[in-house]
């Protein structure tokens, strides 16, 4: 019973932050864990922060992204960002690829470092893309 009322509660968080009737337009509405943890964390920001999160407008299921999702430990390892041993950026995967000419670019390659493209058709399509830029 317990679960119910969580999720119910959950809900009706999201729905007040949104504004909407119903969590159906963000694809969560048959996820309920995904549900209150949402709701559970809008709260606890509301909470803590003693304000709302206005500036979160939508929820993306992460399943549902084309990105694979890596955890702060597992780009610590694989030394994606900055190495182990003195935590600078040389020796590192990104100081490897990064050939960059703007910042913006350099922000792009970055992301793509922590969060790279999973789905094989998205990746042949980046692909396309930047070789029309070389």
């Amino acid at each position: 019973m317990a679960e119910k009322e969580n999720f119910v509660n959950a809900e009706k968080i999201l729905n007040d932050h949104f504004g909407t009737q119903s969590l159906n337009g963000f694809g969560i509405q048959n996820m309920p864990i995904a549900v209150e943890a949402a709701g559970l964390l809008f709260q606890y920001v509301r909470e803590t922060q003693k304000q709302k999160c206005m500036h979160v407008q939508s929820l993306v299921p992460a399943h549902e992204t084309d990105t694979m999702l890596l955890d702060p430990a597992t780009i610590k390892h694989l030394e994606l960002l900055e190495n182990t041993q003195d935590g600078s950026r040389s020796h590192t995967l990104l100081s490897v690829l990064d050939k960059t000419l703007t910042a913006m670019g350099g922000r792009l390659l970055r992301e793509y470092s922590v969060a790279p493209l999973q789905n094989k058709e998205k990746i042949e399509e980046e692909f396309k893309k930047q070789k029309k830029t070389l």
